[in-house]
């Protein structure tokens, strides 16, 4: 997809490494001929790291497709939290890096959270 057709929230590979686009500025020059440029402010996932990105409208970014489930917290299993899907009872392991701050709130039987699968 073109740089002038992302949108916030869109989940793009860039470098080898995925990251959701959330926030976008548009730059349009004065002078004659000049290209417009946009500004990505996007966030690794997983991991939470940012990247500030700029891109002139015609360069060309890949987008990822994401998925989200609901799951439920079944347990801790060493540093790892177990969740399952609500639907079809499919189990994901996490780290505590990818729940990020929340893992001090997970407690036994939490329902309604969600996950984000990549492709």
């Amino acid at each position: 997809m073109r740089a002038n057709e992302v949108k916030r929230g869109t989940v793009v590979e860039h470098e080898g490494r995925v990251w959701q686009v959330r926030d976008i500025d548009k730059s349009v020059p004065t002078a004659r001929g000049g290209n417009t440029t946009y500004r990505f402010i996007m966030y690794s996932i997983p991991g939470g790291q940012k990247l500030d990105l700029s891109l002139r409208a015609d360069d060309e970014l890949k987008e990822t497709e994401l998925s989200r489930r609901e799951v439920n917290f079944s347990y801790k299993d060493g540093e790892a939290f177990v969740f399952m899907d609500a639907e079809d009872y499919t189990q994901y392991l996490l780290g505590a890096e990818a729940v990020g701050d929340a893992a001090g709130y997970i407690t036994d039987g939490l329902e309604g959270c969600y996950i984000q699968l990549i492709e």
